[in-house]
C-alpha cells in the first residue's frame, strides 16, 4: 500500500479507519464481473469508456487471489467497450493476452504510476508494492507487444523526489522503458492520507523535508492529529 493514498478516505464511507484499516483490510466485490456484464448489454449502456485504478488498484494483491480481472476484461473485449487500467501492480502482466485481444476490437489504454526510481524512498512510501524497476519491465512488456504503455510519474515528493538530479532519473528510466507518454504529478495530500508526512519527512537518509511538511497543517502533524485528520484536513488549515 502506498502512505500517500488519497483513496485512503473512502474506507471512512465503510465505517473504517483510514489508517490501519486502510492498510490491513479490503473489501472485494467477487461478483464484479457478472455485474459489468449485466450492465453493459443493458439497452441505457452506451458503451462510455470506462477507467479501472482512478481510485483503488485493481491488481493489487488480493487480485491474485480474486482473479476478477481476466473476466472483467473478457467482458470489455466482448462488448467492444473502451477503457483504462491505470496499476502500480505487476499483475496485469498475467492478463496481457486478454488486453491485447480488447485493444484489437476497442480503444484501450494502460498506464502505469512510477514516481522515482529511488529503491529506498520507494521502501518507505510505498511499501508492499513492486519496486519502481518491476513496474517499468511492465511498461517494456506492453511496448513489446505492440500495445502503448504511458507512465504517471506519481508523486512528485516535496523535497525527497524533486530535485534536477532525481527527475532526470526518473525520466531517463521511463523513456528507456519505452513509455508513449509521461504525466508528472506532485505530491497533493487528501483527508485521511496525512499520515505520509511524518513517515516520509522523518525519512533517516533525507532528515526532515520541510517543503513536505508545509503542504500540510502543522497541527496534523503531530501525533494527536493523525487519529483524525480526515476531519481536520477537511476543514482547512
Amino acid at each position: 500500500m502506498c502512505v500517500y493514498c488519497f483513496a485512503r478516505r473512502t474506507h471512512t464511507y465503510l465505517d473504517l479507519d483510514s489508517g490501519r484499516d486502510f492498510d490491513s483490510k479490503i473489501v472485494v466485490k467477487t461478483n464484479a464481473a457478472a455485474l459489468l456484464r449485466k450492465e453493459l448489454a443493458s439497452p441505457r449502456w452506451s458503451g462510455e469508456p470506462i477507467a479501472m485504478g482512478t481510485n483503488t488498484d485493481p491488481y493489487q494483491r488480493a487480485e491474485g487471489r480474486y482473479r476478477l480481472m481476466p473476466e472483467i476484461i473478457a467482458a470489455l473485449r466482448d462488448r467492444a467497450n473502451p477503457f483504462s487500467i491505470l496499476t502500480k501492480g505487476t499483475l496485469i502482466l498475467r492478463d496481457l493476452d486478454l488486453i491485447a485481444q480488447a485493444a484489437r476490437r476497442t480503444r484501450v489504454s494502460i498506464a502505469v504510476s512510477v514516481g522515482s526510481v529511488d529503491e529506498d524512498l520507494w521502501r518507505v512510501v510505498e511499501p508492499g508494492t513492486p519496486s519502481p524497476l518491476r513496474r517499468l519491465d511492465v511498461v517494456r512488456r506492453f511496448a513489446e507487444a505492440g500495445i502503448g504503455c504511458s507512465v504517471l510519474m506519481a508523486p512528485i515528493l516535496p523535497g525527497l523526489s524533486d530535485s534536477p538530479e532525481e527527475i532526470d532519473a526518473t525520466v531517463a528510466a521511463i523513456a528507456e522503458a519505452g513509455a508513449v507518454s509521461l504525466t508528472p504529478i506532485v505530491l497533493h495530500l487528501r483527508p485521511g492520507s496525512a499520515r505520509v508526512v511524518p513517515r516520509v519527512a522523518e525519512r533517516p537518509a533525507a532528515g526532515p523535508a520541510p517543503v513536505v511538511r508545509a503542504v500540510v497543517p502543522q497541527r496534523c502533524l503531530r501525533p494527536e492529529g493523525l487519529s483524525a485528520e480526515g476531519s481536520r484536513l477537511g476543514r482547512g488549515g
